[in-house]
This record gives structure tokens, sequence and C-alpha cells, in this order.
């Protein structure tokens, strides 16, 4: 596990790097910026995965936090530098959605942390349904990523239906 940390610390360490200069570089609005603000987000979210124990870890929250912070930056230069139907916004909301659903996997299942799945599954749910509204326009019904979309919004909706 010490191994699989450090590699994901080194990782970040570069992935911050590279975002330095890329905003430096192309300014803080870029595509580029927000392709590597999805790539550190994606690295946070697989840091909860290496945690022994996720759901009993305020450092599993601080690593959804994190990714949160970075997909919802990345989302909002997308949503200004693309057509808002395009596929990459679809992509950052398929990402959002993903986390949301992923931090639901390791409450405790208290009132509150009912409560919260609850918010969380209900905050993923308009993230899957917008993506998927954009893979139909984009790319139309019979693609491998609308069917994608599909089994997300139908695999939140069954867990929001359990919960």
């Amino acid at each position: 596990m010490l191994r699989t940390q450090r590699q994901h610390d080194d990782a970040k360490a570069h992935y911050e790097r590279a975002l330095r200069i890329f905003t430096v570089v192309l300014g803080e609005n870029h595509c580029d910026v927000a392709m590597m603000l999805e790539n550190m987000g994606t690295l946070c979210s697989d840091q909860v995965s290496c945690l022994e124990c996720p759901s009993r870890s305020r450092r599993a929250q601080g690593y959804v936090d994190e990714a949160k912070r970075y997909y919802e930056r990345a989302l909002e230069i997308k949503e200004n530098v693309f057509d808002e139907e395009h596929p990459d916004i679809a992509s950052s909301l398929d990402s959002l959605g993903v986390l949301l659903e992923k931090q639901v996997g390791f409450l405790f299942f208290t009132d509150t942390d009912d409560i919260f799945a609850q918010k969380n599954l209900d905050e993923a749910e308009p993230l899957y349904q917008r993506a998927l509204e954009i893979k139909l326009k984009v790319f139309g019904e019979n693609d491998l990523g609308v069917v994608e979309s599909m089994q997300s919004l139908a695999g939140l909706l069954l867990s929001k239906v359990s919960s």
C-alpha cells in the first residue's frame, strides 16, 4: 500500500506541474487545462480505492472532495469552451456522476449517511441524464457510449430505490 501511495503522490506532483505549465502557456480556461484537471480528479478518486478501509477514513472523504473540485472545474472550463452538446462535456458529467456514486459506496449508513447518500444520488441523476442527452444527440441511439450512459443512469435509479 505504501508503494501505491507513493506512486500516486509522484503522479500527482507531475500532474500539478503539468497543470501549472498548461495554465501559464495556454491560459486557465483552455481545454487542455480541463483535461489535466480531470486527470487529477481521476487520480484522487482512484486513491480512495487504495485505502484499506475507505468507509472509515477521513482521508477518503478528502480525496473525494478534492476529486470533485477538479471535476467541477474541468466541467466549468468545457462548458465555457465547447458547444453545450460537445461529447467532452458529457464525459465530464459522467465522471462527476461516477464520483458522487462512489462516495455513497463508503458510507456507514447511519441516518445522517442515508440523507447524504440520497443527496449524492439526487445530485448525480441530472448529470447522468444530461450526459445521456448529449450523447444521444451527437452519436445517436446505436452507440456504445450511449449504452454506457443508459446503464449508468439505470444503475443510479436502482440505487435510489434501494436506499
